[in-house]
Order: structure tokens, then sequence, then C-alpha cells
């Protein structure tokens, strides 16, 4: 994904947004407690995903806009988590 950035930067487009809902699970308890179990270590996974998105935001140009986009969802009314964006 990091080339793929990079080479629509080097096409020109001025705006370039990482995707990353997956960053609200950690604000829903109920979410927490289920990746627990399931064995993830939930510090480790969000160091992960923070270095995963970094190195696709460090390929872009500092003259690109960037943006990473964070949502509980709401797809057709359909939530992916619970809590709020201040966590």
């Amino acid at each position: 994904m990091a080339a793929e950035a990079r080479q629509l930067a080097e096409e020109g487009v001025p705006y370039i947004q990482v995707d990353a809902p997956a960053y609200t699970h950690w604000a829903d308890e109920s979410l927490k407690a289920d990746y627990r179990a399931a064995g993830f270590e939930m510090e480790q996974l969000l160091d992960d995903c923070i270095g995963a998105e970094n190195t696709i935001l460090d390929a872009i140009p500092d003259s690109v806009v960037t943006a990473v986009h964070l949502c509980r969802g709401n797809s057709m009314g359909r939530w992916l988590a619970e809590g709020g964006y201040e966590t």
C-alpha cells in the first residue's frame, strides 16, 4: 500500500486518506475483551497497526495532504464498535 500511495502522489493526487476503522475497537471494552480472549496482545496489536499506517504515510511526500479516517461504522445502520473518540 505504501508503494501505491507513493505512486498516487507522484501522479499528482493532492489528498490521500488511509481508512483505519479498527482503531476504534480499542475504545470498545467488549471488543477488547473478545480480542484478548482470542489471544491477541492488544498493546502489541496497536503498535503493529500504527506501524503499518506509518509505513504508508511515510511513503507520501509532505506536499500531499494526508488523513487517517477513524470511525465506529454506520454502514446501513451497522456499528463496528462502541465508545467515544476521545479514548
